[in-house]
């Protein structure tokens, strides 16, 4: 998921994605404009934190790349993608 979250914000920033490893991903983050709050060190969280606060965090990330992409690009309707991903995530 992570990987994909990465893929939209190169996308929004409009990058070239050179290397996709995770030992870029700062670096990468911190050319980057449109990213979420403390994007690097909440990625990091995600995978070294208790699972229940790592699936937690990386759902308001999620959120929060969906909005960044609905403000940046106002006709695009995500509302479908949204519920969808909703109806996936299990209850608990």
């Amino acid at each position: 998921m992570q990987t994909n979250l990465m893929g939209i914000l190169f996308g929004l920033n409009r990058l070239y994605v050179h290397h996709p490893a995770f030992k870029w991903q700062k670096h990468s983050l911190e050319a980057m404009k449109i990213v979420p709050r403390n994007t690097f060190n909440r990625f990091t969280s995600i995978l070294l934190n208790h699972p229940k606060e790592g699936v937690r965090e990386l759902e308001e990330m999620i959120q929060e790349v969906n909005e960044l992409v609905e403000t940046e690009y106002l006709l695009l309707d995500l509302s479908e993608v949204i519920d969808q991903s909703l109806f996936l995530r299990p209850k608990k």
